[in-house]
């Protein structure tokens, strides 16, 4: 048995023991590669489950393993942006992983209280993603399109062509696996260790404990296939090294507001008398006014981690903001607008109307907080409204002025995008 085992090609053993998948990207030949022939040229984004599970902020009990995304510079092998998340990848997470990577990054660590150099940013010429549902969103294409970002998509069974960002999140999974509660890459790895009872961070300490392995540890060490560190082969990208001439300053963006909104998740929309109705929520603004009759649908975005708010695309080109239609309404993330949803459901509603939404969402949170101690799960959702509450909107002043708007209108421009953005997501 064994001597006729031995005597098959390899490629066929393995394919029938784990499958044609691993035969495939073992065996099969890695033609064609991915180039970059300056800083930012080529932009690389995935997403990974960490191998840590946090902890909740306030009891410092064990949660979940929270989502990265991470994008790549694939000329520099440096980190262009990321984003931490309790939430599974969606078309949000890829939206505030980009904006993090464009938008100069020392406000945003300034506002974590972080010192370090990160001096990376700027818009990127090629997106390269895979082909997760994700990266096939409205909102991306879009705001893609918009910015003059062409988008590459990995070619199908072709695993090689994202191998620097695979290469990456291995590195930093490597990195993690130093940290308590860490669930390690395999259960051989982990051996006896519970990694409940060992979870001591919160998300917020393992995105600043990122950051550092990131700036100080990671863009500093020589890398193999460079020859020298990321951060060097950054600035000789930029600058030029005698022989090749440098590309120079990146492009930058000057209203880092509209640039995140430019990328959220969208809606179409009519304008009505009594404004606009989205998610079975109404929003009202008097900017309303000059535009209701409208026979072509408008586009209306929104930030999933607060639906208090929408940013309506007006035929005159620019954002303007709903607000709730009931002033009275506490801001509530798309999570749970969906628990609601199906709690009433659950109870028989055939019709679901605004006021039940809300009634619903303060009783799911009343109960929540009150099981906090006793249910992982409602710690997690705890947790969730806590970060929306205390993070805030999208809603930085623009970096020049910004065009008068139609009599009546009123636009909100208080602190920065990177101030202003939430930690948490997400849903496409």
């Amino acid at each position: 048995m064994t001597a006729r085992v031995q005597a098959k090609p390899r490629r066929e053993v393995l394919a029938r023991r784990h499958g044609s998948k691993a035969a495939r990207d073992k065996y099969a030949p890695a033609i064609g590669a991915l180039e970059a022939t300056w800083p930012l040229a080529l932009v690389q984004i995935d997403h990974t489950l960490v191998d840590v599970i946090v902890v909740d902020s306030i009891t410092r009990a064990p949660i979940q393993r929270p989502w990265l995304t991470l994008a790549i510079d694939v000329w520099s092998r440096c980190v262009v942006g990321f984003h931490l998340s309790l939430e599974a990848p969606s078309a949000t997470s890829v939206a505030l992983c980009i904006s993090h990577a464009v938008l100069p990054k020392s406000p945003w660590l300034a506002a974590r209280e972080i010192e370090a150099e990160w001096p990376v940013h700027g818009l990127f010429t090629r997106l390269h993603l895979d082909n997760a549902k994700d990266f096939h969103s409205e909102a991306l294409r879009r705001g893609c399109e918009q910015y003059g970002i062409a988008i590459d998509y990995r070619p199908v069974r072709t695993p090689h062509y994202g191998g620097h960002i695979e290469r990456l999140i291995g590195t930093m999974m490597g990195k993690v696996h130093l940290l308590p509660g860490t669930t390690f890459s395999n259960i051989a790895d982990k051996g006896k260790e519970n990694p409940e009872k060992t979870a001591a961070m919160t998300i917020d300490e393992l995105e600043r404990w990122l950051v550092q392995a990131i700036t100080g540890l990671y863009h500093r060490t020589v890398h193999r296939a460079l020859g020298i560190a990321p951060l060097a082969a950054w600035a000789r990208g930029l600058a030029g090294d005698g022989v090749i001439p440098g590309c120079g300053e990146p492009a930058t963006i000057s209203d880092g507001r509209r640039f995140l909104i430019d990328f959220l998740p969208l809606e179409h929309r009519m304008i009505r008398r009594d404004g606009v109705s989205l998610h079975s929520i109404h929003y009202w603004s008097d900017i309303l006014r000059a535009w209701i009759g409208e026979p072509h649908k408008a586009i209306v975005r929104y930030d999933p981690r607060d639906l208090s708010r929408l940013y309506l695309l007006a035929p005159d080109g620019q954002y303007y903001d709903l607000h709730y239609r009931n002033l009275r309404r506490p801001p509530i993330s798309l999570w749970e607008h969906r628990l609601a949803l199906k709690r009433l459901r659950d109870e028989g509603r055939q019709t679901v109307d605004e006021n039940a939404i809300f009634r619903a969402v303060e009783t799911m949170r009343s109960i929540a907080d009150e099981a906090t101690k006793a249910s992982k799960t409602a710690r997690r959702q705890r947790e969730r409204r806590l970060r929306v509450i205390q993070g805030g909107r999208v809603d930085p002043p623009p970096a020049s002025p910004p065009p008068t708007p139609p009599p009546g209108a009123q636009r909100e421009t208080n602190g920065q995008p990177w101030e202003r953005m939430l930690p948490v997501e997400e849903w496409s």
